[in-house]
């Protein structure tokens, strides 16, 4: 006995069976991506950290204007320890005496504009 098909089912057929085996494919390629952002998420935050260390430990305008160039340059991460950090690093400059106030103003606008909000 042979089955006749016609052509419209034979193709919806064969339609959802490719959607379905795109479903994994998908499911895949989105893991994938959260953890190359996770990774780079992580690099900056390292990154963050090591610069203001470095900063903290030679506070001159040359390094200010390094960290400044430095921030503008990367996406800072939407995690309270990295803009604690961040914000903790701009008070040293803002306190210390030898910084000019251009570079003060200067870091504390670009932080501004990257998401970094002070509380006083």
């Amino acid at each position: 006995m042979k089955d006749k098909y016609d052509r419209k089912e034979a193709i919806a057929g064969l339609l959802t069976l490719v959607g379905m085996l795109s479903i994994p494919v998908i499911v895949v390629k989105d893991k994938i991506k959260s953890i190359k952002a996770q990774e780079e998420e992580k690099r900056a935050i390292e990154k963050i950290m090591k610069y203001s260390m470095e900063l903290e430990e030679n506070l001159t305008n040359k390094n200010v204007a390094r960290y400044i160039r430095f921030i503008q340059d990367i996406e800072v991460p939407n995690k309270i320890m990295c803009k604690n950090i961040i914000i903790e690093t701009y008070k040293l400059v803002k306190d210390s005496i030898d910084i000019n106030d251009s570079l003060k103003a200067d870091l504390r606008m670009l932080l501004e504009c990257k998401g970094v909000n002070f509380l006083y």
